[in-house]
């Protein structure tokens, strides 16, 4: 089924739209949450809450791609329940890698200024993301936002595990130096 004909449904209310959408991208919703969720309940009930999201938003939004908009709502809606689980004790898992080792380039946001220098700082590291070649832009998309292991990333681009982390490793040096440059960082 097209997205349109999914999105139609969506704004009829006809449940058969969940049906549909869980049919064309579940599996992809579900590798997106398993890289940060590692427990099959923990990534079923993001699911359900990326549905239920689904469910209550797109009738009224109309996002110009389904797939990246189900993208960005897993994502986030994975990544909330991860830190939820994890607030008292951090630890385990490829999420607690990835959030590790990009630590050093950014931090969380706290008061509403900070919140509106996380915005700024996200909007550079966009633009920083635009100039860098593509395959390093997918790479540190693939470790950064979806959480994919090195391991599933060497395979996917046929690459050696190592040559993987030296190349994100350099990938993570020159944002460094970028943001260093920009202000947003001593």
């Amino acid at each position: 089924m097209r997205d349109e004909e999914i999105l139609a449904l969506f704004d009829r209310r006809d449940e058969q739209a969940i049906v549909a959408v869980q049919a064309q991208y579940g599996a992809y919703c579900r590798k997106i949450a398993s890289s940060l969720l590692p427990d099959p309940l923990d990534c079923e009930e993001c699911l359900n809450d990326v549905w239920h999201r689904a469910w209550q938003t797109l009738p009224h939004q109309r996002p110009q791609q389904l797939k990246a908009w189900l993208a960005a709502v897993t994502r986030n809606t994975a990544h909330s329940r991860w830190e939820t689980q994890t607030a008292e004790k951090r630890g385990g898992g490829e999420a607690a890698l990835v959030f590790e080792e990009l630590s050093e380039c950014v931090a969380g946001a706290g008061s509403p200024e900070e919140a509106v220098l996380a915005e700024d700082l996200a909007a550079e590291v966009n633009r920083f993301l635009r100039r860098l070649p593509v395959r390093d832009r997918d790479l540190f998309l693939r470790r950064y936002y979806f959480a994919e292991s090195t391991e599933e990333i060497a395979a996917r681009y046929k690459l050696r595990e190592a040559n993987v982390y030296v190349r994100l490793s350099r990938i993570r040096n020159k944002l460094r130096q970028h943001l260093m440059k920009e202000g947003y960082l001593k």
